[in-house]
């Protein structure tokens, strides 16, 4: 909550001074809570709650419920340090999800997953394993799916300011996939990777740019429920169309 540095020349001996510092630790609960309205959801509300410090291991996590017209959500974060804590992290994830898009998707689908990540030179890496229950509608497509994803995804961020960049890019690839023989309803492989450009001119102006590309191979596409498929529109995507509003065509 407030960290006070006090050098104090009054003990300096020759060039040595000692330095006092002062901490006072912030609370160990945080609480948010938003309302708002956006062209995608309608009205939303959101109450999250993060728990800083669980004990003295530097466990920490959060947990977040979101409510609008086309999701009600809750997810929640356990984080254990690994063996270099300050950039090691052994995370455990559960959420569910019932999603209604405007457009032709709905489903309900319950996750649990674990996994860890790390820091490899400037590169961030994770690997996890999940399991994903989905009971879904997309077009004419309905089914209940069940599948067992790991997953690895490797992310390099480069700015020169994290909170308001003016010159930077970030990079992330994920790969994931499924297989029948190993408690899931479809076989699939999928890769994706999405970039952010940001460059600044004339010490007034941003130019912002972001690019996404993916593929999904498999022969059970009718089986893959609407939260693993490629779809786009919203104000993060393809804007001018509504959210989710952008995916295959079949007769409906």
């Amino acid at each position: 909550q407030r960290v006070e540095v006090l050098p104090r020349q009054d003990r300096a001996q020759g060039l040595e001074v000692p330095i006092e510092v002062d901490l006072v630790a912030g609370k160990r609960q945080r609480w948010h809570a938003g309302l708002g309205y956006g062209t995608d959801t309608g009205p939303r509300g959101t109450v999250a709650l993060e728990l800083r410090r669980i004990n003295r291991h530097g466990h920490r996590g959060q947990s977040e419920i979101k409510v609008s017209q086309i999701e009600k959500s809750f997810t929640a974060g356990y984080q254990i340090p690994g063996a270099y804590p300050r950039t090691d992290v052994i995370t455990f994830d559960l959420g569910y999800a019932d999603l209604h898009p405007r457009t032709s998707e709905e489903s309900r689908s319950s996750k649990i997953a674990t996994g860890v990540s790390q820091s490899r030179g400037r590169w961030r890496e994770a690997y996890s394993l999940g399991f994903q229950h989905e009971d879904f509608t997309v077009g004419l497509d309905e089914g209940i799916s069940k599948l067992l994803i790991p997953r690895a995804s490797w992310s390099l961020v480069q700015a020169d300011d994290r909170i308001y960049t003016t010159h930077g890019q970030r990079v992330q690839i994920d790969l994931l996939g499924a297989d029948r023989s190993v408690v899931s309803s479809a076989t699939f492989l999928q890769g994706e990777v999405q970039g952010t450009l940001i460059r600044s001119f004339a010490d007034r102006f941003r130019f912002i740019t972001r690019a996404q590309v993916g593929a999904t191979a498999t022969n059970d596409f009718h089986d893959l429920p609407p939260t693993i498929r490629f779809f786009a529109g919203g104000d993060q995507s393809v804007r001018g169309y509504a959210y989710h509003q952008l995916g295959e065509k079949d007769a409906e």
